[in-house]
């Protein structure tokens, strides 16, 4: 699952700064990387919030990332992305349709789409027409940093682990991912998929302020963002929080054995049901590394 990197546009702004000052309310955590240690752990482990694409030369890897990665003995992401036919699962998965795309948008709209494919990624929406529409909501995702080609974190931080010959673990499954999309209506991301078209170049230029306030790491900003979200409206329970809460028994898990080096999104991060809450409401001890 991605940090989401679109809003509607500007008439979010008064509820995107209503967001930013609950979380700032509720605690002063503005850090992407946090030590995990206490509650009976023998050595420590670590949690790094991402963006999971960004222009390449925005990513840096700080000293204290590096110095963590080298300490930790394993990787675990939100998904195992290193596992074999990871690729022709995800394309059995895709296609797995409960409606094809042409009867989830008017002839207007889907003749909107398909120039707009055709100009943005070279293919028309016929290519997408016997997959789900959150795999076309995907692609689409790949185009809003302006750069050639944009990098994923998760990507870089796999690399680093296999020079370091270190194990990769996912706290899901893909199927587990696929399973949460299957609980958001066909209608509901057809909707995403207009609205996020309507707006793309707004969205691309909001773009650019996550990527500042990932650089900065201001985790506030970034959370409220990935809430203010077109896709993540009237899914936030679903996409974020049960999924933060069912992550918790499995790192508590994994920490016991290893020390681990996390890597979620930044958005599961912050707030009342954030990664970092729970892990201190499970008395952990949580330190941000900068």
């Amino acid at each position: 699952m991605t940090l989401r990197v679109v809003r509607y546009g500007q008439h979010l702004w008064t509820g995107l700064l209503c967001i930013v000052c609950a979380l700032q309310g509720q605690t002063q955590d503005s850090a992407l990387l946090w030590k995990i240690s206490g509650n009976g752990l023998s050595k420590p482990s670590y949690l790094f919030g991402t963006i999971h694409l960004i222009c390449p030369e925005s990513l840096q890897f700080s000293d204290a990332l590096q110095s963590a990665f080298q300490q930790s003995e394993k990787l675990c992401l939100e998904m195992d992305m290193d596992q074999p036919g990871l690729m022709l699962k995800t394309m059995r998965l895709s296609m797995q349709v409960r409606q094809p795309l042409k009867e989830l948008f008017t002839a207007e709209q889907y003749a909107h789409i398909d120039q707009f494919l055709k100009d943005s990624l070279g293919i028309g929406l016929p290519v997408f027409h016997r997959m789900r529409p959150f795999t076309l909501l995907s692609a689409l995702y790949t185009k809003v940093p302006r750069c050639r080609k944009p990098v994923s974190v998760e990507e870089k931080l796999m690399e680093i682990a296999r020079r370091q010959r270190k194990e990769v673990d996912g706290l899901e499954t893909l199927e587990d991912q696929f399973g949460v999309f299957d609980q958001i209506p066909d209608t509901a991301q057809a909707r995403m998929i207009w609205e996020m078209i309507q707006d793309f170049s707004n969205q691309q230029t909001e773009f650019l302020h996550m990527v500042e306030a990932y650089r900065t790491e201001n985790l506030p900003v970034l959370s409220a963002m990935t809430q203010a979200a077109p896709d993540m409206a009237g899914f936030e329970a679903l996409l974020l929080q049960q999924r933060n809460r069912r992550w918790i028994p499995m790192m508590q898990q994994a920490m016991s054995n290893a020390s681990v080096f996390f890597a979620v999104g930044a958005g599961h991060l912050a707030g009342k049901e954030g990664l970092l809450s729970l892990l201190r409401k499970a008395g952990y001890s949580i330190e941000a590394l900068r």
